[in-house]
């Protein structure tokens, strides 16, 4: 799990809420409330097309090209856009939409960290 604040130490509530919009993945943690952290969780599900059963692998790693064993029927799952499988184009298409709001996330805290600190005195 990455946290805003390993992205950028300067980010500010504004940003936290605006990426809690960006993507559903982003959520709060449960010590939120003492840290101020969210949390992303950048597992994806996956359903073997061979036994149905589901299991997780992380959002880097689905690639088009990428292959993995599924770890109750040990079949070789080939990840391919191409694919007329839903059960391999799906994941393929989450994990896209992860690192794409993850590097939305980075830019955006590091727009946050470079706008000037407004003075709150009179």
């Amino acid at each position: 799990m990455t946290t805003i604040g390993q992205l950028c130490s300067k980010s500010s509530s504004k940003l936290k809420n605006l990426i809690l919009i960006v993507h559903p993945k982003w959520e709060e943690s449960p010590t939120a409330a003492r840290t101020g952290a969210v949390l992303m969780n950048d597992r994806i599900k996956v359903i073997c097309s061979n036994c149905r059963k589901p299991f997780s692998e992380r959002a880097n790693r689905l690639k088009n090209g990428y292959q993995v064993q599924c770890p109750n029927c040990m079949r070789l799952i080939t990840f391919d856009s191409s694919s007329e499988d839903p059960n391999i184009r799906r994941p393929l298409k989450a994990a896209r939409e992860i690192r794409y709001a993850a590097e939305d996330a980075i830019v955006m805290a590091r727009l946050a960290a470079q706008q000037p600190k407004r003075d709150t005195g009179y």
